[in-house]
């Protein structure tokens, strides 16, 4: 009773954690687009778009997209959903190795607390998964775990085509362990399971087949792995770097953030003017600019201050401050005591020496790990050494394979999609040296378990992510708030940049036409609520680069209606060398968006070239932009 309790408990944690500290980046939406173009134009991956092999992640998506909405809120649920499960999953593995429920508790958070990007949802929930079939497997060598084994791996696979390498490699060791000399039966095992994965593949396999075919998508998914290992490929192991061990920060300044929305008459010059009187400093906008909302810094905090600043008629709402006292929140204790003591202030191993480190030695632990589990596999002596042995050389054959092929540049990026199985791994190896009731032995584990905390809380960044500045339930209704509003507030941007080309295209293209955008943005096109052309939601590092890929590209292109393509002039040299023949065809059909010869538009900060079609006549002129509109 006791343990479901606590897996209940722990799945409501990491559920609700997730939405309150949800950061969605950018890579992320290369799978969120990619599901609105399934959701609203009907494109499936590889017939009608690129895909790396992300089918189901991104059919997934799409279907709760669909069911609420062209919002986040879907995606986010189902992120949330699958990182809870897999971090239960983990307790209940550890607590199987360890026979501790509070060690189990205990591993599963600090995996939790690795804060993995939420595009990895999909691996944070399928390798502990897959580790969890082997195990029963191992327990049961019954027929039925063996068909459950193999249905996770397909499972796995059509989210993402190499988690089912993860756990094929985990379950083949398993099984050659398990029936080591018992060689009929391991053929027959051996065999079960691949007719096992065969037909639980088979209509997944059948659709593909009749939706662009086997051979087309496994050309699209073989070229893209090639083609990321070598962007990414590690050329030389992260090192450790030893500077200052202890610093001493500056006082920290009073801190006072504030928001004021202007009534509409005031101007930029009345606006500054009355931001001086008030001692309103750092002024940024917040959000769209017709809520007519700025952020600020509050240096004079005084009861008087504060009251004229509310009575001022030109003041239509203030954010950040008890009106009913006429005061704002006052500061963390803590952080007045640091003002007030100097030596609150001496930081040991300060940011810049963790960050490094903290990267390097995970690292190596990972790297390490599936040594030490092939050790610790073979000195175990207990009255089931073939049981314990396949249980820890599956899961290190997992791990192994994770640290060849994802743990790759940032290290940072990679640690919280593997870090289901690592933990599990790196628990059931301290649990066996901590029994062994030697003190080296034990010494050894407390400072492996420290250091490992250590190093996650600073490559996960807890300060950032885990601070307390706002309540919980504060954070977890503006996210909640947040990813359930259609269309996505444009100030949520990864990129803020983007906005004024976000708000251009929203403006002055139908919800049926297509963009096309030449490099890596593809936030771009779900933000704007338009689809993505030429089977491309993404154009970077050479991806679908080869002559064939291109081809098809201008032919997908050629077939729909983009009025609107988008270059950034930064990264254009790039995608001319790439995809020469597309950008051929770009020049005989589009022309600046000005009119002019120079189309150079500053949106934000970022500088974008706006080509519009030569045979499509415009519908007017953008007022922000001066740029032709086709609504």
């Amino acid at each position: 009773m006791a343990a479901r309790l606590t897996a209940l408990v722990l799945w409501v944690v990491a559920f609700l954690l997730i939405i309150a500290t949800c950061i969605l980046t950018n890579d992320h939406f290369d799978r969120i687009s990619r599901a609105r173009q399934v959701a609203r134009y009907g494109d499936l991956p590889f017939r009608d778009f690129f895909d790396p092999g992300y089918f189901m992640s991104v059919l997934a998506s799409a279907a709760l997209q669909r069911l609420l909405g062209d919002r986040l809120l879907g995606e986010v649920l189902l992120d949330a959903s699958f990182i809870a499960t897999g971090t239960v999953i983990v307790l209940l593995l550890v607590r199987r190795a360890s026979g501790s429920l509070l060690v189990g508790a205990g591993a599963s958070i600090l995996a939790l607390l690795t804060l993995p990007r939420l595009y990895d949802f999909d691996k944070f929930l399928f390798y502990p998964l897959g580790v969890l079939a082997c195990w029963r497997y191992v327990e049961r060598r019954s027929t039925r775990d063996l068909v459950v084994l193999g249905a996770t791996l397909v499972a796995g696979a059509v989210f993402r085509y190499d988690t089912g390498v993860y756990i094929g490699a985990a379950a083949l060791v398993t099984l050659i362990v398990v029936h080591w000399g018992e060689w009929r039966v391991l053929a027959r095992r051996l065999a079960g399971l691949t007719a096992t994965v065969a037909c639980a593949a088979l209509p997944f396999l059948v659709f593909v087949q009749l939706n662009g075919g086997l051979a087309n998508a496994a050309d699209q998914v073989v070229t893209y792995a090639r083609r990321e290992a070598a962007r990414t490929r590690i050329s030389s192991a992260p090192r450790f770097s030893f500077g200052r061990l202890a610093t001493v920060e500056r006082p920290p300044p009073p801190s006072h953030g504030v928001r004021v929305r202007w009534a509409a008459s005031v101007d930029e010059a009345e606006r500054r003017a009355l931001a001086a009187r008030y001692t309103l400093r750092n002024e940024r906008p917040h959000g769209d600019p017709e809520n007519r909302t700025w952020a600020y810094q509050l240096e004079d905090v005084t009861t008087g201050n504060v009251r004229a600043l509310l009575a001022d008629p030109r003041v239509e709402d203030t954010a950040g401050i008890d009106r009913a006292r006429s005061a704002v929140p006052e500061e963390p204790a803590w952080t007045r005591l640091e003002r007030t003591v100097p030596l609150l202030r001496v930081r040991i191993l300060p940011g810049s020496w963790g960050d490094a480190n903290g990267a390097a030695f995970l690292y190596f632990l990972l790297w390490g790990l599936p040594v030490a589990g092939a050790i610790a596999a073979w000195a175990g002596a207990s009255e089931d050494a073939r049981s314990d042995r396949a249980r820890i050389l599956g899961v290190a054959t997992m791990c192994l394979a994770l640290d060849v092929f994802v743990l790759r540049d940032p290290v940072g990026a990679r640690v919280g999609g593997i870090a289901g199985p690592a933990t599990i791994l790196g628990a059931s190896i301290a649990i066996g040296a901590w029994r062994g009731r030697r003190l080296a032995a034990r010494t050894g584990v407390v400072i492996a378990v420290a250091l490992t905390v250590w190093a996650v809380a600073v490559v996960a960044d807890w300060n950032t992510h885990l601070n307390t500045r706002r309540s919980w339930a504060r954070r977890l209704s503006d996210n909640a708030r947040l990813i359930s509003t259609s269309p996505t507030a444009l100030h949520n941007l990864p990129n803020p940049e983007l906005r004024g080309v976000v708000a251009y295209l929203r403006e002055c293209t139908g919800p049926e036409d297509r963009v096309y955008a030449s490099w890596f943005v593809p936030e771009l096109y779900f933000y704007a609520q338009r689809g993505f052309a030429a089977g491309m939601p993404v154009t970077f590092g050479g991806h679908w680069s080869a002559p064939r890929f291109v081809n098809r590209m201008v032919a997908i292109f050629a077939a729909q209606s983009v009025p609107i393509v988008i270059i950034d002039r930064r990264s254009y040299k790039e995608f001319q060398d790439y995809y020469r023949a597309f950008d051929v065809y770009l020049q005989a059909h589009y022309h600046a968006g000005d009119g002019r010869d120079s189309s150079t538009w500053d949106a934000g900060s970022g500088p974008y070239r706006v080509l519009v079609r030569n045979d499509r006549p415009s519908t007017g002129t953008h007022a922000a932009s001066s740029m032709a509109c086709f609504r």
